[in-house]
């Protein structure tokens, strides 16, 4: 979280010089109704069909080998997401981007809040999204909750 990558020595010189912003057109988050199976939601901007996440990059050198990696930031979550779940990605205002990118530390722990509710929409999505081998557009079409008359079934 936003409020705890400040003193992560993971995170140490990526939260120091290494802001970037993660592109996106929406985010997942599973919800879990009294303890049963995980329901996935697709939560999105309603006003514009691509945003910016709050991420950090840095490159990771091993024996063999150099990873560069990203991390998406989170916070607290809005009204909305917290009926979903206890924490949500730091969703930059447009006219917050460059200041991301440009900021100091401090200013940037200052831009770790949660996003406006009202400029959010979530919808849930069928249970396709938890395979990564699932990459097609009907991964992201609202559920259907719909049932099929009871007509159909009779002889």
């Amino acid at each position: 979280m936003c409020g705890t990558v400040d003193h992560d020595a993971n995170f140490e010189r990526a939260w120091e010089s290494r802001p970037c912003l993660v592109p996106s057109s929406g985010f997942y988050e599973w919800k879990s109704p009294n303890g049963g199976s995980k329901q996935p939601y697709r939560i999105y901007r309603e006003d514009d069909p691509a945003f910016a996440m709050a991420g950090l990059w840095d490159v990771w050198e091993g024996d063999d080998e150099t990873i560069s990696c990203v991390t998406i930031l989170t916070t607290e979550p809005n009204d909305l997401m917290n009926l979903i779940h206890d924490r949500m990605p730091v969703v930059l205002p447009q006219d917050a981007e460059s200041d991301w990118l440009a900021a100091d530390p401090d200013t940037r722990k200052e831009l770790c809040q949660p996003y406006p509710k009202a400029d959010l929409d979530a919808y849930e999505i069928s249970t396709r999204v938890n395979n990564p081998g699932n990459d097609d557009p009907q991964v992201i079409e609202p559920l259907d909750h719909e049932q099929s008359g009871l007509g159909e079934f009779s002889s």
